[in-house]
């Protein structure tokens, strides 16, 4: 287990965590977690979908890194999320790319994009937008 889920916010808003540094991962699950969001929190898409493989609420809002281990991207992690709940779930994409292509590939799969190093502030604005 990498940090699993956090604390049990049974009425608050699920968001799902998607970042491979365990050092980022957990401070946005800690920071998270402070605004009121219950957080399901994975190292990668494959343990986030192991994850929510078990939990019965529908996440409000996904947030994730662009690029994760193994080669997968936040946007397939994203996908492998809609299809595991049938619904398209906003998402936000965390990443220091500056690639236009890279750029334009993130918003045309209709995410917000948040370049690195994300401010705590750029982050609540774009999860009370979703």
């Amino acid at each position: 287990m990498r940090t699993g889920r956090g604390a049990d916010h049974s009425g608050a808003s699920l968001v799902v965590v998607i970042e491979d540094n365990l050092l980022i991962l957990q401070s946005l699950r800690m920071l998270l977690e402070g605004w009121g969001y219950a957080v399901v929190a994975a190292a990668s898409g494959e343990e986030a979908l192991a994850l929510l493989g078990g939990c019965r609420r529908t996440p409000h809002v996904i947030v994730t890194d662009y690029r994760l281990p193994h080669g997968q991207t936040g946007l397939e992690a994203i996908r492998d999320i809609h299809d595991l709940y049938g619904v398209r779930i906003p998402a936000v994409v965390l990443t220091g790319e500056t690639a236009p292509d890279r750029i334009a590939d993130i918003l045309r799969h209709g995410c917000r994009l948040l370049s690195k190093p994300v401010s705590a502030s750029a982050l609540r604005e774009a999860l009370a937008a979703t």
